[in-house]
């Protein structure tokens, strides 16, 4: 609970605008970093994030409906000192967009994940993506209706195939406007075995 003061004395809040120094107060822990947005309600943390080399990567920090919020991070070395610049990633290009063009809503979620957080996309619609653990698995799952599965590397283009079921029901009102008839009609036959 992040209101607990044990807990509120194992992480360090920065607001927009300042300049923090960190330390690892263990080295013989993976260091790890793992960020959550105050403003939003509810918020989880992100997965762990690797400080180790200069990059520039997107971070997903989820909310506990699910939702999701991009972060940008660049990681710069200048010395002995790595230097975490944090920006608003919603304003950029995402890295992934997943379109859907079917009928039907498709679900995806990224393989081989911890919590792997199921997010449906809804039928002709596109929805921006970054995979929700940055050390995890470089391919997303995609899911139809009916739970026909297909797995999709991002680090090159396989041609996949998902399907999903269609039922398709005809009535055709002359069957049901005479209803009263066909039972009449039909105690006037006799069958015989």
């Amino acid at each position: 609970v992040l209101t607990d003061p044990v807990a509120q004395s194992t992480f360090i809040e920065a607001v927009p605008g300042c300049h923090l120094p960190f330390h690892w107060p263990r080295l013989d822990r993976m260091q790890e970093l793992c960020v959550r947005l105050p403003e939003v309600e509810d918020c989880l943390w992100s997965s762990g994030i690797p400080i180790h080399e200069t990059q520039s990567l997107y971070i997903n920090v989820r909310d506990m409906n699910g939702s999701m919020h991009f972060l940008r991070l660049e990681i710069i070395l200048q010395g002995a000192t790595y230097y975490m610049l944090f920006g608003n990633a919603e304003v950029l290009p995402p890295p992934i967009r997943i379109d859907n063009y079917s009928e039907v809503p498709i679900k995806f979620y990224q393989n081989n994940c911890r919590n792997q957080i199921k997010t449906s996309v809804k039928a002709h619609s596109s929805m921006s993506y970054v995979l929700d653990e940055i050390n995890g698995s470089s391919s997303i799952c995609l899911e139809s209706p009916g739970c026909d599965m297909c797995k999709c590397p991002l680090n090159g283009f396989e041609a996949g195939r998902l399907t999903y079921e269609n039922f398709i029901y005809i009535a055709f009102t002359q069957t049901f406007e005479n209803v009263s008839n066909f039972s009449a009609d039909y105690d006037e036959y006799d069958v015989k075995a």
